[in-house]
């Protein structure tokens, strides 16, 4: 495994490891998550797409090289975005104020008789664009991922209110507008309006006629909307159960 010797940088007494990769910087996940705070760095580099990280070989204090996940400047900020932690926005304010500054100012680190190498003009504006470009494209991923997730709760709270039925006050107004309609259509029949046998005779029994009017209403609308009772119905039925009701005739009547 090729080995990267890392160059060390301290946010408040917290080592930040940083390895250039094809005279890019990148820094060691473990490292970055420790300063946010983040416990499992593998479940944050996990979001992250396959262009913003890389397991490299990391040259550690005593010598041993260890496969180490590194990230580069577009996934770190990634990370950091995503964190409610104080220290996130001072720690993204000394990435860009003094960590990235030093590595774009003396460039790579290879050793070429013990000089530093520095970026072309060129290379540094490449690489800035690179990362600009990374950066916008993980701020869009988020964002269209937030947009997914609000059409997935706009859908599922459109199904639940299918199936919440009426509340206390809609079934007092169903109530109102079946007594209504009953008390119209019994009045009807008292002047001969409507008859339930097709004559002309006038029915002098109104409680009666208005309990077998109830009967047949409350009927009708369990048999229409097929529930038990007026009050199953559901709330997005409502405005349509008034209005059956209020145009609501008994099959007997002509």
């Amino acid at each position: 495994m090729m080995s990267n010797m890392p160059t060390i940088f301290n946010f408040k007494d917290r080592e930040v490891r940083v390895v250039m990769v094809n005279n890019e910087p990148w820094f060691v996940a473990k490292d970055v998550c420790e300063v946010l705070e983040i416990k499992n760095h593998r479940d944050a580099t996990a979001r992250l797409k396959n262009s913003m990280k890389r397991a490299v070989g990391v040259t550690d204090a005593i010598g041993r090289v260890q496969e180490t996940t590194v990230i580069n400047e577009a996934g770190v900020y990634k990370i950091t975005f995503a964190s409610t932690k104080p220290e996130a926005e001072k720690f993204t304010d000394w990435l860009a104020e003094e960590v990235i500054p030093s590595i774009r100012k003396t460039g790579s680190y290879s050793v070429q008789s013990n000089n530093v190498v520095p970026l072309s003009e060129e290379r540094a504006l490449i690489t800035v664009l690179r990362t600009t470009a990374d950066l916008l494209e993980g701020q869009e991923e988020l964002w269209q991922g937030q947009q997914q997730l609000e059409m997935k709760l706009a859908e599922v709270d459109r199904k639940v209110e299918e199936q919440i039925t009426l509340n206390s006050h809609e079934q007092r107004k169903v109530q109102k507008e079946i007594a209504k309609r009953v008390y119209e259509l019994a009045e009807q029949i008292a002047f001969k309006q409507l008859c339930f046998d097709g004559t002309e005779e006038i029915v002098p029994d109104l409680e009666k006629e208005r309990r077998k009017l109830f009967s047949e209403i409350h009927r009708a609308i369990k048999d229409c909307f097929a529930v038990p009772s007026y009050r199953d119905v559901r709330r997005s039925e409502f405005n349509q159960l008034l209005l059956f009701i209020q145009v609501w005739r008994p099959r007997l009547v002509a």
